[in-house]
């Protein structure tokens, strides 16, 4: 299972789920081939956010994504060696790791210490804060790296930890990893400050906790307006040692109410960006999930 982040908009209505409904305890809402009626029927669930297993067939992501995707033979991501053909993985690459139930279950990170081929891959400890995260040998563990525009992923057993220096554990080697293409517009997490201007001159100011290159979701302390309605986009971005200072036109796709601090959450779209602009929010946007900041 590969649970990853939805939005409500990209759930069908009146046919089949491609994939299983998730909340973000692990709780199926809805199985794959139900058919919801109205996304009404996810309101008391969608709060703390939904997920959806991308471990379904190429079609469920064709779905999902709206992306064309090539035809593939098989129904799963495409499965190879590793590493993946074409791939040199770097010493120090940051990996994300999810844990066993037994060791929290978490989403945490780690990095690439170098593996012998046929024989094992090495890893740091993950972190959580100032302390290392203790695994337990012989627990198995999900492995995600991305690279260029694909999210390769494996679960392989832990042989043995050692504790010593900087903490580091052996990998059984594994003999096939997951291909999963990333979407045509991917998400990031991010923590922008944003100034808002809406359509009837009313100025705010939120923040943009998730971006993409076609739109983004905001966090905001008053009411932005409704859907459809239109609005201006304040807000720095920063590429590597480079920064921009971008005003972006935006449409409201989405409204509800945030948990945190009573914040309002809006999903919007970007408008008539400029080629520049557009360019600016891929480069922050695949820096960040380089970093393992992928929604």
């Amino acid at each position: 299972m590969s649970l990853q982040d939805l939005d409500i908009d990209e759930i069908p209505l009146g046919k089949p789920l491609p994939w299983a409904i998730y909340d973000r305890g692990g709780r199926m809402l809805f199985d794959r081939g139900q058919v919801l009626p109205s996304r009404e029927v996810l309101a008391e669930h969608a709060g703390g956010g939904l997920l959806a297993d991308l471990d379904a067939s190429v079609e469920a992501l064709k779905t999902m994504t709206g992306m064309a995707m090539p035809a593939e033979p098989a129904e799963r991501p495409t499965e190879e060696l590793f590493p993946p053909g074409g791939v040199k993985p770097q010493i120090w690459d940051r990996v994300q790791i999810r844990l066993p139930e037994t060791a929290g279950g978490k989403i945490m990170y780690s990095h690439l210490v170098g593996y012998v081929k046929g024989t094992t891959i090495i890893l740091t400890l993950p972190r959580d804060g100032e302390h290392w995260v203790s695994v337990p040998e012989g627990a198995v563990v999900e492995v995600r790296n991305l690279t260029g525009n694909h999210i390769y992923v494996f679960r392989s057993e832990v042989l043995r930890v050692s504790l010593g220096g900087v903490p580091y554990m052996h990998l059984r080697y594994p003999l096939q990893v997951q291909r999963q293409q990333l979407r045509r517009a991917p998400w990031a997490k991010t923590s922008l400050p944003v100034r808002v201007t809406a359509a009837d001159g009313h100025r705010a100011e939120g923040h943009i906790t998730n971006l993409s290159s076609s739109g983004a979701h905001l966090a905001a302390y008053s009411r932005l307006g409704g859907k459809d309605d239109a609005l201006r986009l304040a807000f720095r971005v920063e590429c590597g040692a480079a920064a921009a200072e971008l005003e972006l036109g935006a449409v409201i796709r989405r409204e509800g109410e945030g948990g945190e601090e009573g914040l309002l959450e809006y999903g919007v779209e970007f408008q008539g960006l400029a080629e520049e602009e557009a360019l600016w929010l891929k480069c922050m946007v695949y820096e960040r999930i380089a970093e393992g900041y992928l929604t």
